[in-house]
């Protein structure tokens, strides 16, 4: 069975370097792994470049604040490996992470977040930096709704 890995983000850097790690370190077919790049236009040049590069990979054309057609199009979704950018990271993130959590083939989501330094505790509090305190309320929903759900997340 085919294990299907949405990669949000997948033209940016940390995408990219995602779906570097995978194919470097899985050699995804042998592992049935499936990778799906969403980006906003498949037919960017980085869509292209990014498909040039690894012929197997699904360009998935999709915006996160509307997830719904991409679980629709890609119903076995396992995982799902989610970035976002300033100005409007909860925008892009909440509405996807709601989708995922409520779509019973998706089983972990990894969200990169920011690192706000000190200890484990100091992590637990919101900050005055906007992007940062936007990352630190993303950080909330993903637990709680992953909670909820009995999904397994990490959040990088």
């Amino acid at each position: 069975m085919t294990r299907d890995i949405l990669i949000v983000g997948a033209t940016g850097q940390q995408g990219r370097a995602t779906i570097d790690a995978i194919y470097k370190t899985l050699n995804a077919s042998r592992h049935q792994i499936r990778v799906l790049a969403l980006t906003r236009s498949i037919s960017s040049p980085k869509s292209q470049a990014l498909q040039t590069t690894y012929p197997d990979i699904v360009l998935v054309q999709g915006e996160t604040q509307n997830p719904e057609p991409i679980f629709t199009a890609y119903p076995s979704i396992a995982s799902i490996f989610l970035v976002t950018v300033p100005p409007n990271g909860e925008a892009q993130a909440l509405p996807l992470i709601e989708a995922a959590t409520a779509h019973s083939t998706v089983g972990h989501i990894v969200f990169t977040s920011v690192d706000r330094g000190g200890d484990i505790v100091s992590w637990s509090q919101p900050t005055e930096v906007p992007h940062f305190a936007a990352k630190h309320r993303i950080e909330l929903g993903l637990r709680q709704l992953c909670q909820e759900s009995g999904k397994r997340w990490t959040i990088l």
